[in-house]
């Protein structure tokens, strides 16, 4: 019981952190540390595929895109920024279904356990994608923000 409240306090810190901390000067070291020491009171294993793209991207906060403006095609970057609020959103849901099924073990038209075990899964994983894809969309948004903020410089 002690590691399960230690897990949510934990927890908490993770989302206070994120919204409010992670921008300063050691803010991604600790948001990593905390996804350990979270792991480490027993917040499970399945974070890691949450955690540490999250915390990846984290690392590229307020450093310049050079390495994005060359892997992604200019003429990409309007699609990208129309993109990645709706990826963002879709990976959201997926993740709260998936939550759904994990702590309730209900998904219409399912009674099977190992189905339903498996299109949980589907759900959790997919989330992870879509969340991924939607940082690369964001750097797109990004990139364009920036050449639309240099054009009105101009």
């Amino acid at each position: 019981m002690l590691t399960g409240i230690v897990s949510i306090i934990v927890g908490l810190a993770i989302v206070i952190w994120s919204i409010w901390f992670l921008p300063t000067k050691h803010g991604r070291t600790i948001f990593l540390g905390l996804f350990v020491l979270s792991f480490l009171m027993g917040g499970g294993i399945g974070q890691a595929f949450f955690f540490i793209p999250a915390w990846a991207f984290a690392t590229r906060m307020d450093k310049p895109l050079t390495w994005w403006r060359k892997v992604l095609p200019r003429n990409t970057w309007l699609f990208l920024s129309k993109l990645w609020i709706f990826l963002l959103v879709i990976a959201t849901i997926a993740m709260l279904i998936g939550l759904e099924m994990a702590i309730f073990g209900f998904f219409p038209g399912i009674s099977d356990t190992e189905t339903l075990q498996n299109v949980n899964m589907t759900f959790v994983f997919g989330a992870v994608i879509l969340y991924v894809l939607s940082f690369i969309a964001g750097f797109g948004h990004e990139l364009r923000r920036i050449e639309l903020n240099n054009k009105i410089a101009l």
